[in-house]
């Protein structure tokens, strides 16, 4: 009797380890699932994928979109008209004015794969002289019909680490919208 006492504890211990250990091996920021978005909501041009646990925003007026994950980290899509000079020309000054804003360094340069259209990705840190604090940043340019996608996914200094492979999960997700399915024209 002692002996089926002491295997159902040793049973319902395993038990419960097992079940706390698998809560904890999935990827941070990673709830159950993730969402697809359309970007710029009104006529999208591309779609990409968060979190399901992310808070999504597209009411804000820097932007087309700013999601919210857990750790102070945030992902900010923009939409432009490209200008006559091409997607180079757009990075140069993008880097360019970001520079007078902050303190920042590029560690990293990518090209991106993107289905018929250009694309550079870029992992650069800054710190941020109005909060004092530093982050590094997972940023793709894309091209797509006549505009600049810029899509970034932002980490306090220290966390970035521990996202990074996500945030390059979730760039990969981009892909572009079908305008003929959904019935959107230019």
């Amino acid at each position: 009797m002692a002996k089926s006492r002491f295997f159902l504890l040793f049973s319902l211990l395993l038990f419960v380890l097992f079940s706390c250990t698998q809560n904890f091996t999935g990827k941070p920021g990673e709830e159950s699932g993730r969402s697809a978005f359309p970007v710029p909501s009104e006529s999208p041009l591309i779609r990409l994928d968060y979190p399901a646990g992310w808070k999504i925003d597209t009411s804000q007026d820097y932007c087309d979109l700013i999601a919210f994950g857990p750790d102070d980290i945030y992902s900010i899509v923009t939409v432009e008209v490209m200008s006559g000079e091409g997607l180079e020309a757009y990075i140069r000054k993008y880097f360019h004015s970001f520079s007078f804003y902050e303190d920042f360094t590029v560690r990293e340069e990518r090209v991106f794969p993107f289905s018929s259209g250009a694309g550079r990705a870029f992992l650069y840190s800054y710190r941020e002289t109005a909060r004092n604090q530093d982050f590094k940043e997972w940023a793709v340019f894309l091209e797509v019909e006549g505009h600049v996608i810029v899509i970034q996914y932002t980490a306090p200094g220290d966390l970035f680490d521990r996202y990074q492979a996500l945030f390059q999960e979730l760039s990969a997700t981009v892909r572009r919208s079908d305008r003929k399915k959904e019935g959107i024209s230019r």
